[in-house]
C-alpha cells in the first residue's frame, strides 16, 4: 500500500505549521514570561501547575481578560473581569486590586492573555502567573470553575 503524494504533502504541510507555531510561541514566551530589573516578574505555567499554584497560593486573584459576556457564562472561582479587546486593558475590574498580590491572568485559549500581559506589567502588578492554554484546559483538568448567579450579570432582567 502506498500513501498518495497529495497526502504526504498535506500531512507534511500540516507538520511544518506546527512546528511553526511552536517555534513562534516559543520565541513569543521567552520574550514576555521572565523576571524584569524591578523585581516583577510573569511566568507561564502549563495548567497543572497553573491549578497547584491556585491551591497554594491564599492571596491569588484570578484576572480574567475575556469578554464580559463570556466572564459572565462561567470563569474561575473569585475571578474579577478586566477585558482586553481592540489592544486595550478595561482596569475597572482590577482597580481595587492590590498590585504587589499575585494573580493568575487567563482568557479561553492563552493568546488574548498573553497580548494583555504587557498592559498588565504597566498597570503595576508585580507577581503575574499566566494559564498557557487558558480556560479550556483548566476545564479540561478539573479546575474548578463557577458560573455567576444569573440576577447577578450586567444583562439580567
Amino acid at each position: 500500500m502506498t500513501i498518495p503524494a497529495t497526502t504526504l504533502i498535506v500531512i507534511g504541510a500540516l507538520v511544518l505549521i506546527i512546528l511553526l507555531w511552536h517555534l513562534f510561541e516559543f520565541t513569543w514566551d521567552n520574550r514576555q514570561f521572565k523576571r524584569r530589573e524591578n523585581g516583577s516578574f510573569a511566568k507561564n505555567l502549563h495548567t497543572t501547575g497553573a491549578l497547584r499554584i491556585f491551591k497554594q497560593e491564599t492571596e491569588l486573584t484570578p484576572v480574567d481578560v475575556r469578554p464580559s459576556e463570556q466572564f459572565h457564562k462561567v470563569h474561575l472561582p473569585g475571578a474579577v473581569n478586566a477585558p482586553f479587546e481592540d489592544g486595550k486593558l478595561d482596569t475597572k475590574g482590577i482597580a481595587e486590586l492590590d498590585r504587589s498580590k499575585p494573580i493568575l491572568l487567563y482568557c479561553e485559549g492563552g493568546y488574548r492573555s498573553r497580548r494583555a500581559l504587557p498592559a498588565i506589567l504597566e498597570d503595576g502588578f508585580t507577581e503575574v502567573y499566566h494559564i498557557n492554554r487558558g480556560i479550556k484546559m483548566w476545564r479540561f483538568f478539573g479546575g474548578a470553575s463557577e458560573t455567576p448567579d444569573p440576577s447577578t450579570t450586567p444583562d439580567a432582567s
